[in-house]
């Protein structure tokens, strides 16, 4: 399906969707992010359906990255984790307190660097491991909108 797909609409800067300049491709973007970042950290018994697709998003990276028995799927976050990496340089060593911007703003794609990196190595991070609770704060802060100012 993916290649019957008019490629030059989608990266033709004329179309208003240029999604390296635009703002709101960005917070799309991180939105989806934080949806994958919370269906991550539900336990199974909230989110039974995702849980069935977990694999094709959060893969192990040891099976993908096995030379010997090379796997045809790489899951998506190893995928963007990879480009990423290219991207931006070498992975990042130390993780920040919180892998992902909070509240509704990233500056840029570099900002969501560290949630994909941190997944794609398999290695917990403290920030993937919130309690229901905390996942509701989470929430909270990123659906608060600002009182405005008079």
């Amino acid at each position: 399906m993916l290649s019957g797909l008019d490629w030059t609409w989608v990266v033709n800067s004329n179309n208003g969707l240029n999604a390296s300049s635009n703002p709101q491709w960005l917070q799309l973007q991180l939105a989806a992010v934080k949806l994958l970042s919370v269906a991550i950290q539900l336990p199974a018994d909230i989110l039974p359906q995702f849980q069935m697709y977990k694999w094709a998003f959060v893969g192990r990276p040891e099976l993908s990255q096995n030379e010997q028995n090379p796997v045809e799927f790489v899951p998506h976050v190893l995928r963007i984790a990879r480009i990423m990496d290219s991207k931006y340089g070498s992975p990042i060593e130390t993780y920040p307190d919180t892998l992902l911007p909070t509240g509704s703003t990233a500056r840029s794609l570099q900002d969501l660097h560290p949630f994909f990196y941190a997944l794609s190595t398999g290695e917990p991070h403290p920030s993937l491991n919130s309690t229901i609770s905390q996942l509701e704060q989470e929430l909270e802060l990123d659906f608060l909108e600002p009182i405005p100012s008079r």
